[in-house]
């Protein structure tokens, strides 16, 4: 509660943090399929549209992250891939409030409008849009901290540019030697660094539970995804170390080749600012991401319960996708034999490797 209080309006994702090419291939979306997800930066909304779905319900109750999905929106409807390039590529342009007030303003709805208002200086460029936001404070932290430390800093640098997996990981064991020591220990197991991460209280205890150290939990992650997944190319953690995206880490809605198609399709993309479960009860969905969602509601009564009977009465819903910090999610029987449950193993599979599992959900023919 207090969370959501004090992040209430307020920039908490400024990209979005699940691998989408996971996404894709587990919610098996075609031009069938009526996808509806939590917004978040709006990211892999926009890549869902490379599969040519007929529409994709975007929900969010924090205003300020749909004002982002939309902002990226009105760019493609601009038809200016160099804009779209300069605000959410590199991060920002000195000229984003001439853009904003001659080209972009008039198309977004009431509530963007009075978002962007605010904060349309995001983009000037004196501080990368990547360093805004809560998410975007607590990565100015750390690499202010790695700054400091100008050894692991150099060698961080290299494994960034690193040329082939087997250097990396000689790279990494050495980082990791430095990298894990007391301060970030008690850093990672901190509730306030979470916060500026975007992880909710309810997330945090359950990681802190399952893993006894999210100091741990991290560590362990991180080895995999640096072990098995070639750094130079990962734009997860890499726009974060460098503040912006470049031309070789690249979320696929920001790579050119792939303008157009998104461009002809945004149109496809509805924004709602009320919560997922409405869209659920109230539209013929085929497919759904809860994202971590269940993991911010938990404590909340019976709402991921009625989450999933909402779910289960659609009955156009085949596939819903779903993350976790915990390995020991459940649902009532009455549930789970509604479903085939599938573990796709995220650690070690994902490029961020944050969630303990990603969780497909197919639902059985006969309901």
């Amino acid at each position: 509660m207090i969370f959501e209080l004090l992040l209430k309006n307020k920039l908490i994702f400024n990209s979005c943090w699940e691998d989408s090419e996971l996404d894709r291939k587990l919610l098996k979306i075609n031009s069938e399929s009526v996808v509806a997800t939590i917004t978040s930066a709006g990211c892999n909304s926009l890549e869902y549209l490379l599969d040519d779905p007929k529409e994709i319900h975007c929900c969010d109750i924090n205003p300020a992250q749909n004002a982002v999905l939309e902002l990226k929106i009105v760019l493609f409807k601009l038809n200016d891939y160099k804009l779209l390039w300069e605000f959410f590529g590199k991060g920002g342009t000195p000229n984003c409030k001439d853009h904003y007030t001659s080209k972009i303003r008039k198309h977004l709805t009431t509530i963007s409008k009075n978002y962007w208002d605010k904060n349309i200086n995001y983009f000037s460029g004196k501080k990368s849009y990547y360093r805004r936001g809560a998410s975007g404070k607590a990565s100015s932290f750390v690499i202010s901290y790695l700054k400091r430390r100008k050894s692991l800093y150099r060698k961080i640098d290299k494994l960034f540019k690193s040329n082939n997996l087997e250097n990396q990981r000689i790279l990494y064991s050495e980082i990791e030697k430095d990298l894990w020591n007391n301060f970030v220990k008690i850093l990672l197991d901190n509730y306030l660094f979470h916060y500026f991460l975007g992880v909710p209280y309810n997330q945090y205890r359950i990681s802190k539970l399952n893993g006894s150290s999210l100091f741990k939990y991290l560590k362990k992650n991180l080895n995999l995804v640096f072990n098995n997944n070639p750094a130079k190319f990962n734009y997860y953690w890499k726009v974060y170390y460098q503040g912006y995206y470049d031309i070789l880490a690249k979320p696929a809605y920001l790579d050119e080749k792939n303008f157009i198609k998104i461009r002809d399709r945004v149109g496809r993309i509805k924004i709602h600012n009320y919560p997922l479960h409405q869209v659920i009860e109230n539209e013929e969905i085929t497919q759904v991401n809860l994202l971590d969602h269940q993991d911010w509601s938990l404590g909340k009564g019976n709402y991921v319960v009625d989450l999933w009977k909402d779910i289960i009465k659609n009955k156009s819903i085949n596939h819903v996708l779903m993350r976790t910090a915990s390995p020991n999610f459940d649902l009532p029987d009455e549930i789970k034999e509604k479903f085939i449950f599938t573990n796709s193993e995220e650690i070690g599979t994902s490029r961020v490797g944050t969630y303990y599992q990603t969780l497909h959900a197919q639902k059985l023919l006969q309901i």
